[in-house]
C-alpha cells in the first residue's frame, strides 16, 4: 500500500470516528426528548418462540432424526444441543452419533408418548402440565431427569407438590426414590407421615410401592400409625406383590387369607371375628426384600394380644422374634421402646389450637394461651405449690409427638429465680428426666435442649423459689427444632458458640453500679467515657456479677473463652479475679489476674464448666 493510500485510509477512519462520535451525541439527544409513554425496547421474544416452535416434529431444515419405539421423529441438531448438555455431548461431543443422520434412542423408561411431550417442551418451552395425567407427568419427569432438562425437572417437582394426595402419593414417592429427587422424596415422605393411617388403608396405592420405598417409609420415627396396622399393611403388600409362597393354605386365595387376618385385626378391638385357638398356623417362604421390610416393623409395639391372636397365626416371623417382642413389652422401660410420633419442623405444638391441655397445674388456662406478654402478680401463669408430693404442671400435648426443644418463660417481674426439673412421658406412666435444673438458678425465658424423642405428655416441676414456696410457668412451647445446638451430654446443658452474655438473651446485671442498668451486656464496646457507658463496683466489695437465664456449659475451643473491656480513655491498669458459680452461693475461681497490670482488652480461658453467675 503506497503512502497516498495510507493517508487516505487514516482520513476516512478519522472522518468514520467523528460521524459515529456526533451520531452517538445526537442519538442522546432525540433518547431523552422521547415521551416516557412510548415503549423504547423491542420485545419479540413471543413471536421467536412460536417461530422455533413451528418447526416441532417439522421435516423442514431437519439434520437428524430420532427413532423413539419404532416411530421416526425430525429434529434439528441445532435447537436440540442449545436446550440440552445431553444431546450437547450426543450430537457434537465427537461421539459416533455425532455423524450420524438417524439416532435411536434405546431405553426402557423412554416411552414415545412422553418424549413427544419433551420434544414439545424443547421446541416451544411450553408444558401444560394440568393436561397430562400423571402417569404421564412422571414419564416426562424421569425423561427430564435422565436427558438433563434441569429446569423443567424442578418445575415439575413443584407441581408435584401442589397436587400430591392420597391416590398419587405411592406412585409419586416411587418416582422420587427412583430418580434420587430428594426435594420431592421428602415432601412424600412428610405428606405420608402426616397421612400414615389413610396411606396403610388404601390397599391399591399402597400395594404399587417398591420394596425399598417400603423400607424407607416404615422405618422413620415419624412415620406415625399403630404397628399392628402397618403389619396388617404389610401383609397385604406381600401377598399381592408375590412375595410370599403359603405352603400350606392349598386352595386359599390370598385375598381370603388377608381378609381373615384382618377381621382378627378388628376382632381385637371389639369389631368383627377372631380366629379360633385352634387356627393352624400357615409357613411362609419369603424373600430377601421381605425378610428386610419385617427387620424395620417394631414388633415391641404390638400388643400381647395381637401379636399371639393376629400375628403368630400369619407364620409371617420366627416365633423367637415373637418371644423377643414380648421380653422387651416386660422387661423394657416404657421410654425405651422404639415409639412412633409426628414430626413438625420448627413448629410449637404445645397450643389449644394443636389439641394440647393442660392437665394438672392451678390456673390451667394461662399456660398455653400464646401470650408471653400480659402477665403480673395476679394473672398470666400457671402456678403449682413447690412440696415433695405435688405432681407439678403437667401438659398432655394433642398427639405423640417428636420434639428436642422446649422453651418455658418463668415469671420474672421481680428480680427472683426457680430452680426445676423437666420429665417427659408417652403414656403418662414411665417418665424421662429430659432437664434437670434442680441445681441451677434460672429466671426469664428457658430455651432448652435435649436429644429428639417421642413425647405425648410433658411435666415440669418446680424444687426451688428464691422468694416463696410457688413456682410460675407463664409460657411453655415445644418444638423439634432444626437449629444445630451443641448439648452437653446426659445434663443437656447447651454448649453456646455466640455471646449469650446479652440483653436480648436475658442476662441481667445483679451486682454493681452503673448509670445505665445494662451498660455492660448491652453490646456497644466504642461510646463510653467518664460518665457512662460502664460498670463499677467498690474494689474490697462483692464486685459485679452477671446472671444468665439458664446454665450454659463452657468447654471446646469456641464456647471456653471470655472477653472483658476494662475502661481504658487513661493510663490506669487494673488487677482482677473471675469467678462462676450456678447457685450464687459456691463460686469457682476461672482466671486469678490479682498479681497483674491488665488494661482495655481481656480475654479469658475458661476450662470445662457450667455457669449460671459470673463475677
Amino acid at each position: 500500500m503506497s503512502d497516498n493510500q495510507q493517508q487516505f485510509l487514516q482520513l476516512n477512519l478519522s472522518n468514520s470516528v467523528q460521524q459515529l462520535q456526533q451520531s452517538t451525541v445526537s442519538a442522546a439527544t432525540c433518547d431523552s426528548q422521547v415521551p416516557c409513554s412510548i415503549n423504547t425496547e423491542i420485545q419479540h421474544s413471543r413471536y421467536l418462540s412460536d417461530n422455533i416452535g413451528s418447526l416441532y416434529l417439522n421435516a423442514d431444515f431437519s439434520d437428524i432424526t430420532l427413532i423413539i419405539a419404532g416411530e421416526r421423529l425430525p429434529a434439528h441438531k441445532v435447537i436440540l444441543a442449545a436446550r440440552s448438555d445431553y444431546f450437547r455431548a450426543l450430537l457434537f461431543g465427537g461421539l459416533r452419533e455425532s455423524s450420524q443422520n438417524e439416532i435411536e434412542l434405546k431405553d426402557d423408561n423412554i416411552t414415545l408418548a412422553a418424549f413427544k411431550f419433551l420434544l414439545h417442551y424443547v421446541y416451544t418451552g411450553r408444558l401444560n402440565l394440568a393436561r397430562l395425567k400423571d402417569d404421564m407427568i412422571l414419564d416426562v419427569l424421569g425423561l427430564a431427569h435422565t436427558l438433563g432438562f434441569d429446569l423443567l425437572e424442578s418445575a415439575i417437582i413443584d407441581y408435584l407438590q401442589l397436587i400430591l394426595n392420597d391416590k398419587n402419593l405411592c406412585q409419586i414417592l416411587a418416582a422420587a426414590q427412583l430418580y434420587s429427587l430428594h426435594k420431592l422424596l421428602n415432601h412424600c415422605l412428610s405428606y405420608a407421615d402426616h397421612n400414615a393411617d389413610r396411606l396403610l388403608s388404601n390397599f391399591e396405592s399402597f400395594c404399587q410401592l417398591p420394596a425399598a420405598s417400603i423400607c424407607q417409609l416404615i422405618s422413620r420415627d415419624s412415620f406415625c400409625a399403630k404397628e399392628i396396622d402397618i403389619f396388617l399393611a404389610l401383609h397385604r403388600w406381600a401377598l399381592h406383590n408375590n412375595f410370599l409362597q403359603c405352603s400350606n393354605a392349598s386352595g386359599d386365595t390370598a385375598d381370603r387369607i388377608v381378609d381373615e387376618v384382618a377381621g382378627a385385626s378388628n376382632g381385637a378391638s371389639g369389631v368383627g371375628h377372631r380366629p379360633s385357638s385352634s387356627s393352624s398356623v400357615r409357613s411362609w417362604s419369603p424373600s430377601d426384600d421381605w425378610r428386610q421390610i419385617l427387620g424395620h416393623v417394631r414388633w415391641s409395639l404390638i400388643s400381647l394380644q395381637s401379636l399371639l391372636d393376629i400375628v403368630r397365626p400369619t407364620g409371617l416371623i420366627d416365633p423367637d422374634l415373637i418371644l423377643d417382642a414380648i421380653k422387651d413389652q416386660n422387661a423394657k422401660r416404657g421410654s425405651d421402646l422404639p415409639y412412633r410420633g409426628f414430626s413438625m419442623p420448627n413448629v410449637n405444638v404445645a397450643t389449644i389450637e394443636m389439641g394440647a391441655q393442660v392437665l394438672e397445674g392451678e390456673l390451667k388456662q394461662s399456660l398455653l394461651n400464646g401470650d408471653s406478654v400480659n402477665y403480673d402478680m395476679e394473672r398470666g401463669f400457671t402456678r403449682h405449690c413447690i412440696e415433695e408430693t405435688n405432681a407439678g404442671i403437667i401438659v398432655q400435648l394433642g398427639a405423640p409427638y417428636i420434639i428436642n426443644n422446649l422453651r418455658l418463660l418463668l415469671w420474672d417481674k421481680d428480680p427472683r429465680s426457680y430452680s426445676y426439673v423437666v420429665d417427659v412421658s408417652v403414656n403418662m406412666q414411665d417418665w424421662v428426666r429430659v432437664i434437670d435444673y434442680s441445681r441451677y438458678l434460672c429466671r426469664s425465658w428457658q430455651n432448652l435442649h435435649f436429644p429428639a424423642r417421642v413425647v405425648k405428655y410433658i411435666r415440669t416441676i418446680g424444687v426451688h423459689n428464691t422468694v416463696n414456696k410457688v413456682f410460675h410457668l407463664v409460657t411453655l412451647e415445644a418444638f423439634l427444632t432444626t437449629e444445630k445446638v451443641e448439648i452437653l451430654p446426659e445434663l443437656n446443658v447447651v454448649v453456646p458458640h455466640e455471646n449469650v452474655a446479652k440483653v436480648e438473651k436475658r442476662c441481667v446485671v445483679v451486682e454493681g453500679v452503673s448509670r445505665s442498668p445494662h451498660a455492660l451486656i448491652n453490646g456497644d464496646t466504642t461510646h463510653y467515657d467518664w460518665d457512662s457507658g460502664y460498670t463499677c463496683h467498690q474494689i474490697g466489695h462483692l464486685g459485679i456479677v452477671v446472671q444468665f437465664p439458664q446454665p450454659y456449659a463452657f468447654v471446646g475451643p469456641r464456647a471456653s473463652k471470655a472477653r472483658l473491656l476494662l475502661w481504658d480513655l487513661d493510663d490506669r491498669i487494673y488487677s482482677y479475679t473471675v469467678e462462676t458459680s450456678v447457685d450464687n452461693r459456691k463460686w469457682r475461681m476461672v482466671c486469678d489476674r490479682s498479681q497483674a497490670s491488665c488494661k482495655s482488652w481481656q480475654i479469658i480461658e475458661m476450662s470445662m464448666t457450667n455457669l449460671v453467675y459470673i463475677i
